[in-house]
């Protein structure tokens, strides 16, 4: 069995803990349609499941997918998450703080 020259991972985010953001109900459908494109394109697709989209379980996937990579191999990850701005003079810090 020959490996893909295309891979893709596709995570989504449709609802969070925190209150103050709103579902996003349309992000499952929204991969599952990029999901679609990129397999009539010649890419081998994994979706994350949208119930395993905690940081450990994410970050966890992303390594997983990288670490099974064969250096010929072209990678797509692409990710439909809402992300807080960092605070003004953090310079991105702000990240590893929280972790």
């Amino acid at each position: 069995m020959s490996e893909s020259s295309f891979r893709a991972l596709l995570i989504g985010v449709p609802s969070y803990r925190d209150e103050s953001i709103k579902d996003l109900p349309f992000i499952q459908n929204d991969l599952s349609e990029l999901a679609e494109a990129l397999n009539r394109n010649g890419y081998v697709v994994d979706v994350h499941d949208v119930d395993q989209t905690g940081r450990d379980e994410i970050e966890s996937a992303v390594e997983i997918f990288f670490q099974e990579a064969l250096p010929e191999q072209t990678l797509l990850l692409f990710g439909a998450v809402l992300l807080r701005p960092f605070p003004a003079g953090t310079q991105g810090r702000a990240c590893r703080r929280h972790r």
